[in-house]
């Protein structure tokens, strides 16, 4: 019985190895910058901020939607260090948007891409 448990686990740990469990870098750096995007807004909603321009998102899934799944599908932009961009979000200053009132994550320049 206690071969089958062994068994077991390392099918499971097997299994994981081979979806490639977790997320990207991209997605994790996309899901990074939704939730400061979203933790920035005093408004309820979702804003980043990049070149005094703003981009408002209605809810952190339609953020997600774009700098997530649009965004990394196919692996996303190989010109963007994605671990540099998720590093400079951490620290990411909330700033005014475009218009009076608006608040967001500025996006940093790593994010970007070149």
């Amino acid at each position: 019985m206690h071969g089958i448990v062994r068994v077991a686990s390392l099918l499971v740990v097997l299994a994981l190895g081979a979806c490639g469990g977790g997320q990207s870098a991209c997605e994790a750096a996309g899901l990074d910058l939704c939730d400061r995007a979203c933790s920035c807004a005093t408004d309820g909603k979702c804003r980043i901020v990049s070149g005094g321009a703003s981009i408002t998102f209605d809810t952190q899934t339609d953020c997600e939607a774009l700098y997530v799944t649009l965004g990394c599908s196919g692996g996303g932009d190989a010109s963007v260090d994605f671990d540099a961009c998720q590093g400079d979000l951490a620290v990411a200053a909330c700033v005014d948007g475009a218009e009076a009132g608006e608040v967001g994550v500025e996006m940093p320049a790593s994010c970007n891409s070149n």
